[in-house]
């Protein structure tokens, strides 16, 4: 290299005051490249003289001369031999599509693939049609150019082309072997021997090369380099697992903010774009650049168009380009995988597991979670945790399309009456792990083969809180289409899983839907079960009028059936209204009632009065009595069932509190707290959380106290639980009022009295005007704290 041309490149870079690292990241050139180019030890290519010079702030013009004479010098004749001579000899060639005008996002993906491919790697970047991996690729081509000056390829191998076949492997290597100038004489006409020959002649090579659109591994196979310094970007929309040896990259759709971002940089200057109403219509292109710059383009085409307009008047999946790459990935797809497809477009959740694959599409498990894998593989689903799998919205519009187009409605139907039997069958086999279940159940009209494992409190509820939201639909599907009995059924099944969950406003909606069902049908027994599930909801949402009526009615319908079963239940849950209203004589009275009842001592549901039975006895004063009432039953046959074991551990808790002994009471709500989640039963988990604060708080862990009770009244706070937030918040008061901090004390005594009055919680209301009181004395120091 000439001297003078590495000295003007020094002096540049001294003059910029840059360090090398700087100018290597504004550059994308290697630092130990930059430093054989400032030393005179290699001739940089020209765009890597433009790119320094831009770098630094200068004009690269004026040394045009000072390098064609250093690459006059490096070619000529009695250089010192290199292997790479032949290849560096040729004029670079460079196939590599424009690069986007201004590339967004992915910078964390750029930044790997760079680095990668830098060190020599093969990368395969998979995902859906339109997510950007071509652009991505092509993006990295560019960018490492500098690092493989001698040729940048890019071959498009057809694997998903409308109307186009795949290219052979044979094929596209005599297409990468006439690029790198080897004559068509010298290329054989054996297939292992041309690729024998690629790898060769790529080996000479610093070459970066894009192979896009790859149909599958084995078309690719051939096309992977050996040795030497070079680099290949694979791009398919299915993942390359037959690879060995090559990295994967799998390509998710752009988040929100990075959506918004493409588009508003799509869309150029000019025209103005609310945040709120870009953020608006990018949920309608699901995070897919190919959609998001044909909407923009769209956009810039129509002057008279705003943001909004294009909200209103979305243009269809066919017009963003979007409908026909998916279509294309269909035609890839054998007949067991699109049929898959299609079903899973009637499928009413958003997202779906191997066992209700298998009942929607009617096959076996194993089959069903294969052709799952195949889909994931396809880029056509997308599997966010292990055997969980979903659409893209775009896809799903798309299954929803051909399922309407090429299944029957008569398929269709059956299709959704194996799912529905499938999320009833499952609801009646977890129910009973949550305590004693309604015994009026039904058979299902298509029983499934297989099902998850739910055989105990902890399996079921992990099992319903991933299936909520499509058991949800579900039920407001079959209530839509009249079907009393199902909707009778799944009513009587949901209910404990939502009262586990907190989701007592949904419990208070289904069990009002049942209610109503039984009503037409005529159903007695079904119908007392929903009054008593109706009455349980209402009391824990605040409204104990209500409640009081529903459950009423269930012990009148017991009464005239004379179910002993039902009439124990509407008594003990009578009894927890009396007790929140602080009637203590008719909580005694109730209590009392359900022993007089045949056989009621050896009862589940009696076990369950001691809760709102022993607190009224802690009120009167009679905690001993409470405690040994607990302990009589923790220590009998029913303590084996963990929620009557829960239960019973916070009785047994807050009548040793009352007792004074905070040690063991701390005990027992920790316990408690521990079954509950064992249970996954997060309401009660927040319930327990804050009877340990209060007993922390007696033991003067003041802050430990607060943190406990802050985080159980804002999760029963935002769940909609308004009687234990009446109960939990008086609580907290108190231990606001114990820490010292009158301010958040009487914030929480005057938040429990608004809701506590109109509601008739009198003495939880009477509570909180105590602790008012309190907090007023303390504030003109009246009282010692």
């Amino acid at each position: 290299m000439s001297d003078d041309l590495a000295l003007r490149l020094r002096t540049i870079k001294d003059a910029s005051r840059r360090s090398l690292r700087e100018i290597e990241r504004a550059t994308h050139v290697s630092n130990s490249s930059l430093s054989r180019y400032l030393s005179g030890q290699a001739t940089p290519p020209w765009n890597v003289v433009v790119a320094l010079c831009r770098a630094t702030g200068h004009d690269p013009r004026p040394l045009r001369p000072l390098w064609e004479d250093a690459d006059r010098r490096r070619r000529a004749p009695g250089r010192p031999a290199d292997p790479r001579r032949a290849a560096l000899e040729r004029p670079a060639r460079n196939d590599l599509p424009r690069d986007v005008a201004v590339f967004t996002a992915r910078r964390d993906e750029v930044d790997h693939v760079a680095r990668l491919a830098q060190s020599g790697h093969t990368l395969a970047i998979d995902g859906m049609g339109g997510v950007g991996k071509t652009a991505l690729a092509i993006h990295v081509a560019h960018r490492l150019t500098p690092e493989f000056p001698d040729c940048q390829l890019y071959l498009d191998l057809h694997g998903f082309t409308p109307g186009r076949d795949p290219v052979a492997p044979a094929d596209a290597l005599l297409t990468l072997l006439r690029a790198l100038g080897v004559p068509v004489g010298r290329i054989p006409d054996d297939p292992e021997e041309r690729s024998a020959l690629w790898r060769a002649e790529l080996s000479t090579v610093r070459a970066i090369v894009v192979l896009d659109n790859a149909a599958d591994a084995e078309q690719v196979e051939a096309l992977l380099p050996g040795a030497g310094r070079n680099t290949v970007l694979i791009t398919s929309r299915r993942r390359l697992v037959g690879l060995t040896g090559v990295e994967p990259l799998s390509l998710a759709p752009l988040g929100p903010v990075d959506a918004a971002e493409l588009f508003t940089t799509a869309l150029g200057p000019g025209i103005e774009a609310a945040a709120e109403t870009v953020s608006e219509l990018m949920k309608r292109y699901g995070g897919l650049p190919l959609a998001i710059r044909v909407a923009a383009a769209r956009l810039r085409h129509r002057p008279s168009w705003s943001v909004a307009d294009l909200l209103d008047h979305p243009p269809s999946s066919d017009e963003e380009g979007v409908g026909r790459v998916i279509d294309t990935s269909l035609a890839r797809l054998a007949g067991p995988q699109r049929r898959l497809f299609r079903l899973l477009g009637v499928f009413p959740g958003a997202v779906i597991d191997p066992f209700a694959a298998a009942v929607l599409a009617d096959l076996p498990v194993t089959g069903a979670r294969t052709l799952l894998a195949e889909l994931v593989d396809a880029n056509l689903l997308e599997e966010p945790r292990a055997q969980r799998y979903r659409f893209h919205d775009l896809i799903r519009e798309r299954a929803a399309e051909a399922s309407l187009r090429e299944e029957s409605a008569a398929e269709r139907d059956t299709a959704l009456e194996r799912v529905t039997d499938f999320y009833l069958h499952c609801l009646q086999t977890g129910r009973p792990m949550l305590g004693p279940s309604s015994p009026h159940r039904r058979a299902v009209r298509h029983v499934p083969t297989r099902t998850p494992d739910l055989g105990s409190a902890e399996r079921a509820m992990a099992w319903y809180s991933d299936e909520a939201a499509t058991i949800h639909r579900i039920f407001d599907l079959t209530l839509a289409e009249g079907h009393d009995e199902i909707t009778i059924q799944f009513a009587l099944f949901v209910d404990e899983f939502l009262g586990h969950r907190g989701e007592m406003g949904a419990w208070r909606h289904v069990s009002g839907a049942g209610i109503a069902a039984a009503e037409r049908r005529g159903d007695r027994c079904e119908l007392a079960d929903l009054r008593l599930a109706s009455g349980t909801a209402n009391r824990y949402l605040g409204r104990l009028a209500e409640a009081e009526a529903d459950l009423t009615a269930a012990l009148d319908l017991a009464v005239a059936l004379d179910d002993t079963r039902i009439r124990i239940s509407a008594l003990r849950r009578l009894l927890g209204v009396a007790d929140d209203r602080g009637d203590l004589d008719r909580v005694l009275d109730l209590r009392r009632q359900v022993l007089e009842l045949p056989d009621s001592p050896s009862t589940w549901n009696v076990a369950f009065t001691v809760t709102n039975w022993g607190r009224a006895l802690v009120r009167l004063g009679r905690a001993a009595e409470a405690d040994a009432e607990a302990s009589r039953i923790l220590a009998g046959p029913h303590a084996a069932d963990d929620s009557l074991r829960l239960f019973c551990l916070r009785s047994r808790g807050r009548a040793r509190l009352g007792l004074g002994d905070f040690e063991a009471a701390l005990a027992d709500f920790l316990a408690a707290v521990e079954v509950s989640r064992l249970l996954g039963h997060v309401s009660y988990t927040a319930v327990c959380r804050a009877d340990t604060a209060e007993a922390l708080s007696a033991l003067g862990r003041h802050a430990e106290a607060l943190d406990e009770h802050e985080g159980a009244v804002a999760w029963v706070t935002d769940n909609g639980e308004i009687n234990n937030e009446i109960n939990l918040r008086e609580a907290f008061g108190r231990t606001c009022l114990a820490a010292g901090d009158l301010e958040r004390a009487e914030q929480q005594f005057r938040r429990c009295l608004a809701l506590a009055e109109p509601r008739g919680f009198a003495y939880v209301a009477e509570q909180a005007q105590i602790g008012l009181a309190r907090v007023a004395e303390a504030s003109v120091g009246h009282v010692r704290l």
